[in-house]
């Protein structure tokens, strides 16, 4: 059995809902609620909620009040939901929250069993349960004793990261739910990392993104992206996340982001000499004159170059990734000269379907009316080509500034004359 005892999280709401959601799909069930005053199935997600919240409101000090437990078990093992739950009650009583609310509900979303418990850090009287170094020295004795009392699969050793090796020249492309997700994951990294030529956190997820995966640097501003952290993803079918992310420092070899900004610089020269080999085979695609990205894309599969397309939460495609399956080369468009970017690439097929139109499936009429707006900085920028660059860019220079504030005494023209005193009689 593997149990993980992660950050506690601020959102109550949010991880309620999660399970909840997981239910809905089909991809969970309810297996219990300890110390609530219904049974969890006959609770509604906010009467469940709404529970947490008032015991959470005895210490408002404390924000991040609501742990989220996981445990896994092995595959071969074929636990009843009695037994699941009964370790549940044995995990939460070993680590001191038997007298907390907690809900538990079984995940069949993944290749293992696993489940997740909700509860909160918060006791009856107001106090705070503390959690410093708690997986350590609470719980890793809780599991080992677990383990041995219903006869599991021990976690000892299971997650050796020295001993998860990869030397497949190609690593297996990932699906959710039917692999180890850690193991499976670990490899893909492993692998990519070793033998793929990459510059940029950007061109390394092009290439992960092959395998359903994808690293994470965090928002600007976050803690993750304060502290230079770095996660690591499985993607769904849907291309978004799934499961939960994965530390860079958890994996063999630790591919944090100091050691790919070393990878970054090793890499460089060795792109440099494949670029021209790129450049000339993009350039190949262009000519065979393709009328949307469609074509443009069939061309390149057959000389081994995927396009990767980068889109914003709004759905536009903001970039454009080139890889070369040949050299294992990564390289940004831009970095194969000003025409074989996003803006020149989406220029030459103006008036047939662009790559904005191809990935952007949701339009609303906003989108419609940015479109046809076409006087302002941010269209000349993501239609930019040499064509027409220097010509739109004179005419956006050209263009009169509106002037809300008023013009400043000293510079207008209206200025009153003064008046002069009567000639004295």
């Amino acid at each position: 059995m593997v149990d993980r005892f992660p950050t506690p999280r601020r959102s109550v709401r949010k991880v309620v809902f999660y399970n909840e959601n997981k239910v809905k799909k089909g991809e969970a069930f309810y297996l219990g609620a300890v110390n609530f005053p219904k049974e969890i199935d006959a609770m509604a997600t906010e009467e469940k909620i709404e529970h947490f919240i008032q015991r959470n409101q005895l210490n408002p000090i404390c924000k991040a009040n609501t742990p989220h437990i996981i445990l896994s078990f092995d595959p071969s093992e074929k636990l009843s939901n009695d037994t699941m739950m009964t370790i549940a009650m044995g995990c939460m009583e070993g680590i001191g929250f038997n007298d907390q609310p907690y809900l538990v509900y079984a995940h069949g979303d993944t290749h293992h069993p696993h489940l997740h418990i909700v509860t909160t850090l918060i006791r009856a009287d107001g106090s705070r349960i503390p959690t410093h170094n708690i997986g350590r020295e609470i719980c890793e004795p809780v599991r080992r004793k677990i383990e041995e009392q219903f006869g599991l699969v021990r976690a000892q050793g299971r997650r050796n990261k020295s001993a998860i090796k990869s030397n497949e020249a190609n690593p297996k492309k990932i699906k959710y739910g039917q692999v180890e997700s850690y193991r499976s994951l670990a490899e893909v990294v492993q692998a990519v990392t070793a033998q793929y030529i990459f510059t940029t956190v950007g061109e390394l997820n092009a290439i992960l993104k092959q395998y359903n995966v994808f690293a994470e640097t965090g928002k600007k501003g976050s803690r993750t992206a304060e502290n230079r952290g770095l996660y690591y993803r499985i993607l769904g079918a849907d291309g978004k996340p799934r499961g939960v992310p994965i530390k860079a420092s958890d994996l063999p070899g630790k591919p944090t982001l100091k050691f790919l900004e070393s990878k970054f610089e090793q890499n460089r020269e060795r792109k440099e000499s494949n670029l021209k080999s790129i450049r000339t085979r993009v350039g190949w695609a262009l000519r065979q004159g393709p009328r949307n990205v469609r074509e443009f894309t069939e061309m390149l599969d057959k000389e081994d170059i995927k396009a990767v397309l980068w889109q914003n939460e709004s759905g536009w495609a903001y970039g454009i990734t080139f890889l070369d399956l040949r050299t294992k080369t990564a390289v940004n468009g831009r970095d194969l000269g000003r025409d074989m970017g996003l803006g020149a690439l989406q220029a030459q097929w103006s008036g047939t379907p662009s790559l904005k139109a191809a990935v952007h499936k949701n339009r609303t009429p906003d989108d419609a009316a940015a479109d046809r707006y076409s006087g302002s900085a941010a269209n000349y920028a993501d239609n930019y080509s040499p064509d027409i660059g220097l010509a739109r860019l004179l005419e956006l220079l050209l263009q009169p500034i509106p002037q809300d504030d008023p013009i400043p005494y000293e510079l207008s023209a209206q200025r009153n004359k003064k008046k002069r005193k009567p000639p004295t009689p």
